[in-house]
């Protein structure tokens, strides 16, 4: 059942009609299901969303957050006044919303017609409210919005369908939709309120009407002639007398990527922006006829899931509006991020419309692929729905139209389609002009889907060819000398097919993720064809689809290889199917399954996800094994009836007759041998294992050659725990013990060849030559960066460089390239948050970030604000988040480690610090948080900057709070689509508080100037203004007559100071900014004025005043404290042992882990002494030993401070530990009486006197506190002296 916060939570993702009908029915038994009610319908369309999101997109990846805010804010507008009224908000549309009033079921007909007409009256009321208070509202600067709203009446229909996984999905049909989204297309423009007839004539009387011309059916409604209807909250009322609701059945109808944010109620922090591809997809069904078609309406939405799941995209909205019966399909989701998301969109596209059609059902789809808004739309309070919104949605809604207009099936868009083309071949279909789009826009079409990967993709992709290939050119050598020695052997006659005991090699090539393994072996193949035109190449690479199939890597070789023994026979297919499979019914079935032949998918889609066979998994790989092997032994010749056969000498009559001395053959044609390469070896079932294996033991003819990756290694969905340091555990598993199988098989020799990407700078160098055309930066140091953020693999190199070059961070000029001011001063901070990073970065790191936790993913989405390396006690001091306490954070954090995503660096007995260690995922992490997000993390890791200690050195430290306040008030223009920063009063302050702190620091010399600069200064009879040059140090304000400080005009001590009021004079028909400063006491050539005087200085802009004012409010406060400090001595209250600035609880936490850290140190050193005393028989004395752990250098780590960011400790003699056995808590609470002693004598000592002293004047205090010295003394006596094991730094 649901509490009180639940009912708040997660009732506002599901309409008050649904909760309604979940209460009354506890539990849908069964799909379909359909709820019947008669009532008003209101559709209610934004009008001017075209112009917001063509000039919003403007503004890159934020415009999509502003668009959703914009949204967010009408909405909000929208739906208060309708839930005034009683409206339930059914859908969101986009930029449109569904609404239905529910009805109150009345004893009569006579009744429940008054109520129906009652609420009626108020539905078209409450639209009146709407236009009167919103039409032309002012969203953001210069962008207005408007709805037009159409009105229905009549019996609606809410069917319940789909089911699969537990994923239900509601629908409102009827003939009042209809109504509604017909009279909305009526108004011409917003502001527009348009009914049916049957609203008119249930309403006519209460309202003015205007008929249509061009629809007399149609009415525009003016204003109201009679007293309003009072209002009514039907839609929160039925909510909230609500209980005993079942939580599970209302979890069917909300997304999984919203679950977790809502059970620790921070739903705010699920919004991101995303690289996703979304397909809008039209269905051909009316789903309006709900009554006749309600089992069809079923099967069409229960293929459609299937479709989308088997893929592991995400069903967003499913929705009857003014375009039809659409789908909102997104792949890249939480949490189903995949490398292949485009992929995987185009592959359920393709079987959507296959399987569809099986059921009489026709659809279009549009895709496309962007930066999107993902998150919750509507308002905090009593409706919202979790909603993709951005400039590739509205892109993907045009392509599905004009996919209607040109009845194609499937239409993409550009960035889709070069996503994809190296698996899925695409053509352009016609450049066209779109909705909401400047200029023409090229869209594109399926043609097939590629079963084996081509050279030239590899050459346009590269830019080069194979001679010109850096970091692979020796692996390619080394791979085609054991092809060759095979080819050759064969050639030679010293391979038999009966000489069963001859070695056989293996190739494994093995490299990370972009490392170029895939391109090696293009090469390798284009010069084995070149070489040897005759030898037969298969080819297997697996899609994300074929993934989950048995036998998915081999797959493709068997079709390929059933293909060639169909052309070496008079067989047919099913007469082969019998040959190879002996008879037997469950081998022949399998074998179906295996190469996608009689319609098997269909039998996969219709059974998914319960589709399971019933073969034992060792006798199937069995049998299966017998049939291939049969398959290779038609090719080979092997075993075939005479009169079935046809010979490869047949078959090559109508090929070339010239063959050279390198071609496969001798006076009688053999058949040639066989090269397999099968790439994405690491996700490979047993069964294709197994099948390479036996290939390998039965056909020594056949050389196998395999590419994996030993990196980046996606996490399937359902492995995501995230509690295991390799999630994909049981994948890898299978990778080891089928890939050592194969290995040790008695005769095969492995051949194991490593790619480890490019090698040094100097390779960086010519690699960037080669596909670039220039070698040479301004600045030699971004080699040496680009390097590192690459990690050596040369296809994040090329995507990083070109990301670089396209978003004009690097500038190319003849053959040298320059950075920008902009990137060297991102290189200044470290920082590469800004810049946008390669897509590859995305495809690497999104199924990582998408397998943790919520609570995780969010502590490392503050982490990652903070910098590359971070420390515990600024993580807890910004997080919001009440889940998450001090031991909750640690264990976190341990987790984290664990997964390889951070790692430790250092701690102390105060604090611990951790860094980013997975390359981008700390990019990855910041780039796909919102812009407000990350604002608001800049303002706090801003604040937590100046109370936390940082191990940076003071003016790295300035720069870094300057950095995060700027990020913090960064705001974007829409007008000049530039981001504007303004820094606010406080961020100022903030400034120049470091500011003065650090010269200080720097500078022990209290005369040291602190600020300087000409201002104006009001004449002494106040008719003029005077140019003075001033100098405010940590005492004084001094004015000069010029800035070469020759010559004093006057000294105001700063301690003195009694007043400072910025003001603005406007005397002289001018204004000025100016700042009125009064003294009790101020210096004139030497001499003292001792009478108040009241200074007024002009400044030429605020915010060079508010600078002014800035310091002198500070430096003042300091020269009071200071000048108290010295006649009265320094006290601090309360005392602590710990730094205020830390969280005592966690800081305590961290102690004890520290000293379990010193004690396995001293366990260790002693057991080293121990041994080093019996091998050298000699005793040493006790060594005083310093620790010193540094972080690992990088460029990017901040530079090391030895007082703050090294560990420094003692380790004692046995002796001194045993001397004292003082419990701490005891040594604490003697220490704590002795300091609060010493605290009685400095407050009691002058209880009776009667005069107070003023501040900052010597009085008799500290002459009493001289002459008790002695007793303080006697006090302090009291006080135990602790061995101290750390060495603590309180300032």
């Amino acid at each position: 059942m649901l509490t009180k916060n639940e009912n708040m939570s997660l009732l506002g993702f599901v309409p008050a009609l649904v909760v309604q009908y979940l209460a009354n029915q506890q539990q849908i038994t069964q799909l379909p299901e359909k709820q019947n009610l008669r009532s008003v319908v209101m559709f209610a369309d934004i009008s001017g969303f075209t112009n917001l999101t063509e000039t919003l997109s403007k503004l890159g990846n934020e415009g999509a957050e502003l668009i959703a805010f914009a949204i967010n804010r009408y909405m909000e507008l929208l739906v208060s006044a309708i839930s005034k009224s009683g409206g339930d908000i059914f859908k969101f549309a986009g930029d449109a919303m569904i609404v239905v009033w529910p009805p109150s079921i009345k004893e009569s007909a006579v009744e429940n017609h008054e109520e129906l007409k009652v609420i009626c009256r108020l539905a078209v009321q409450s639209a009146l409210d709407i236009q009167s208070k919103l039409n032309n509202t002012t969203i953001l600067e210069d962008i207005k919005l408007s709805v037009k709203i159409g009105f229905g009446i009549g019996d609606i229909n809410i069917i319940y369908v789909g089911g699969v996984f537990g994923r239900s999905e509601y629908l409102a049909t009827g003939d009042p939709l209809t109504q509604a989204f017909k009279s909305e297309h009526h108004a011409t423009s917003g502001g527009q309120i348009i009914v049916s007839q049957e609203v008119f004539d249930m309403v006519s009387d209460f309202f003015v009407f205007q008929r249509l011309q061009n629809d007399s059916s149609f009415y525009m409604v003016v204003k109201l002639i009679n007293n309003k209807v009072q209002l009514k909250a039907g839609a929160q009322l039925i909510k909230n007398r609500l209980g005993g609701i079942n939580k599970q059945q209302i979890m069917t109808f909300i997304p999984a990527a919203l679950i977790p944010y809502i059970e620790i109620e921070q739903e705010k922090w699920s919004s991101e922006l995303r690289r996703i591809t979304t397909l809008f997809i039209n269905l051909g069904i009316d789903l309006s006829d709900a009554d006749s078609r309600l089992q069809h309406i079923q099967k069409v939405i229960e293929v459609v899931q299937k479709c989308i799941y088997i893929n592991e995209g995400s069903l967003n909205k499913l929705l009857m509006d003014d375009k039809g019966s659409t789908l909102i399909v997104g792949f890249g989701l939480p949490p189903l991020k995949h490398q292949d998301d485009p992929i995987r969109a185009l592959l359920a596209a393709q079987l959507l419309v296959k399987q569809l059609s099986l059921i009489n059902c026709k659809c279009y789809i549009g895709v496309a692929t962007g930066i999107v808004f993902t998150g919750v739309v509507g308002t905090s309070g009593s409706r919202r729905e979790y909603s993709i919104l951005g400039d590739a949605v509205n892109l993907a809604a045009r392509l599905m139209q004009l996919a209607i207009i040109e009845n194609k099936s499937i239409l993409l868009c550009q960035k889709t389609a070069e996503d994809c083309e190296h698996k899925i071949d695409s053509e352009l279909f016609k450049m066209v002009q779109l909705k909401g789009k400047t200029g023409l826009i090229p869209v594109y079409q399926i043609t097939q889907q590629k079963s084996i990967l081509k050279i030239h993709y590899y050459e346009s992709k590269m830019g080069f060819n194979y001679k010109g290939l850096v970091g692979g050119k020796d692996k390619t050598q080394q791979i085609l000398h054991i092809v060759n020695t095979f080819l050759m052997m064969d050639r030679e006659g010293r391979i038999s097919l009966a000489d069963m005991d001859i070695e056989r090699d293996f190739i494994l090539l093995k490299g990370s993720y972009g490392v170029g393994k895939t391109f090696v072996m293009k090469i390798l193949e284009y010069q084995i064809k070149t070489e040897n035109p005759k030898v037969l190449i298969l080819e297997s690479s697996i899609n994300s689809f074929e993934k989950i199939f048995k036998g998915n890597g081999f797959k493709k070789i068997i079709k390929q290889i059933f293909d060639i023994a169909l052309s070496k026979t008079t067989y047919s297919q099913q007469e082969l199917l019998v040959l190879i499979s002996n008879g037997n019914k469950i081998i022949q079935k399998l074998l179906e399954e295996l190469m996608d032949l009689n319609e098997w998918l269909n039998e996969y889609v219709n059974n998914f996800p319960n589709f399971q066979s019933n073969t034992n998994e060792e006798q199937m790989m069995k049998l299966i094994g017998q049939g291939i092997v049969k398959l290779f032994e038609i090719y080979f010749e092997q075993q075939l009836p005479d009169k079935k056969r046809r010979l490869y000498s047949q078959m090559m009559d109508d090929e070339s007759d010239d063959v050279n001395s390198n071609d496969l053959s001798s006076d009688k044609v053999d058949v040639p041998p066989i090269i397999i390469i099968l790439d994405d070896f690491q996700y490979y079932d047993q069964l294709s294992f197994y099948l390479i294996k036996t290939i390998i033991k039965k056909f020594n003819r056949i050389l196998i050659i395999g590419i994996t990756r030993d990196q980046f290694w996606e996490i399937p969905i359902m492995s995501r725990k995230g509690n295991s340091r390799n999630p994909n555990r049981s994948q890898e598993l299978i990778y080891d013990k089928g890939v050592e199988s194969i290995i040790n098989l008695y005769n095969v020799t492995p051949n194991e060849v490593i790619m480890k990407g490019i090698k040094n700078i100097e390779e960086q160098k010519h690699f960037l030559l080669l596909y670039f055309g220039f070698d040479k930066f301004s600045d030699p140091n971004i080699h040496q960066i680009l390097h590192l953020k690459s990690c050596r693999q040369p296809l994040l190199l090329i995507h990083l460089v070109k990301t670089l070059l396209d978003n004009k961070y690097l500038i190319k000029e003849n053959d040298s390239v320059y950075a920008t001011q902009q990137l060297q001063t991102l290189f200044q901070h470290e920082e590469w948050l800004q810049i946008e990073i390669p897509q590859i970065c995305y495809q690497m790191n999104g199924p990582i970030i998408d397998s943790l936790s919520c609570i995780n993913l969010l502590l490392l989405k503050f982490a990652c604000v903070i910098g590359d390396i971070f420390d515990i006690q600024t993580l807890f001091k910004i997080i919001p988040f009440k889940q998450i306490n001090q031991n909750k954070l640690l264990m976190s954090l341990k987790q984290l480690v664990q997964q390889d995503i951070i790692e430790f660096m250092h701690d102390d007995n105060e604090n611990r610090y951790y860094r980013f260690v997975t390359p981008f995922m700390r990019e990855c992490l910041y780039q796909s948080m919102t812009y407000t997000q990350r604002r608001s993390i800049h303002s706090l890791v801003a604040e937590a900057l100046q109370i936390i200690p940082q191990p940076y050195e003071d003016y790295k430290e300035l720069k870094r709070l300057e950095y995060h306040l700027k990020m913090a008030e960064q705001k974007i223009s829409i007008k000049s689509s530039n981001a504007i920063i303004k820094f606010s009063h406080k961020a100022k302050k903030s400034l120049i508080v470091k500011q003065i702190q650090m010269i200080l620091k720097t500078d022990n010399n209290m005369k040291v100037p602190l600020k300087k600069g000409f201002i104006f200064k009001r004449s002494d009879k106040k008719v003029s203004w005077q140019y003075r040059y001033c100098v405010i140090d940590s005492e004084n304000m001094i004015l000069y007559l010029n800035n070469q400080m020759s010559e004093q005009t006057g000294i105001l001590p700063l301690k003195l100071i009694t007043t400072i009021i910025p003001i603005f004079d406007k005397s002289d028909d001018q204004q000025q900014f100016c700042l009125q400063v009064g003294v009790s006491d101020w210096i004139k050539k030497g001499k003292v004025k001792g009478d108040k005087r009241v200074f007024l200085f002009a400044f030429e802009s605020e915010d060079s005043l508010e600078e002014w004012t800035i310091f002198l409010e500070f430096v003042k406060a300091k020269s009071i404290y200071n000048d108290f400090v010295e006649n009265f001595g320094r006290i601090q209250l309360p005392i602590n042992l710990i730094n205020e600035a830390y969280d005592p609880q966690l800081t305590i936490y961290l102690q004890e882990m520290f000293k379990g850290s010193i004690k396995r140190f001293r366990q260790q050193n002693v057991t080293e002494q121990l041994s080093n005393k019996n091998r050298k028989s000699t005793h040493s004395k006790p060594q005083q030993l310093q620790i010193v752990q540094s972080p690992i250098p990088t460029y990017h780590s901040p530079n090391n401070n030895p007082k703050r960011f090294s560990v420094r400790f003692s380790a004692i003699s046995e002796q001194e530990e045993k001397s004292d056995d003082t419990p701490l808590k005891e040594k604490l609470r003697q220490f704590f009486f002795g300091s609060f002693a010493v605290l009685a004598i400095h407050l009691l000592t002058h209880i009776d006197e009667t005069n107070y002293i003023v501040l900052g004047q010597e009085g008799r205090t500290m002459r009493r506190l001289n002459k008790n010295k002695k007793h303080k003394n006697n006090m302090m006596q009291r006080i135990p002296n602790i061995p101290s094991i750390i060495e603590f730094d309180f300032q």
